[in-house]
């Protein structure tokens, strides 16, 4: 389980490198770094999880549904764009990823590993 959950924190942190350095246009600025930062937090709290407690099911949760949030709001963005202003899913959902994916997919994780299907 603790090789999905690297797989997740690295594609996360993949997509949130390559959405600003080949998406995004306007170059280097403080706030492109702090988007960047915001966008990859969730990962490397997940990340530092992975390594630090023993049921890495938690931490892989952690990171899987940001993930997927991520991918979600790349695909309304840049693939499939519904409104002029669908680009402000990238300045909110690292919040959004930060405050409520995170900690929910933690607390999935670690609802699923009170199951005994999961125990060791």
């Amino acid at each position: 389980m603790k090789k999905v959950g690297l797989s997740a924190v690295a594609l996360g942190l993949l997509l949130a490198v390559y959405v600003q350095a080949f998406e995004l246009n306007g170059g280097i600025s403080v706030f492109s770094v702090l988007l960047l930062l915001g966008t990859c937090l969730p990962y490397l709290v997940s990340g530092l999880l992975l390594f630090r407690i023993h049921q890495s099911l938690i931490p892989t949760c952690g990171a899987i549904l940001p993930l997927f949030m991520d991918v979600l709001t790349f695909d309304s963005v840049f693939l499939h764009p519904n409104s002029s202003t669908a680009a402000i899913n990238l300045v909110i959902m690292p919040f959004w990823n930060l405050l409520l994916f995170l900690p929910m997919g933690l607390l999935i994780g670690w609802t699923l590993s009170r199951l005994p299907f999961f125990r060791k």
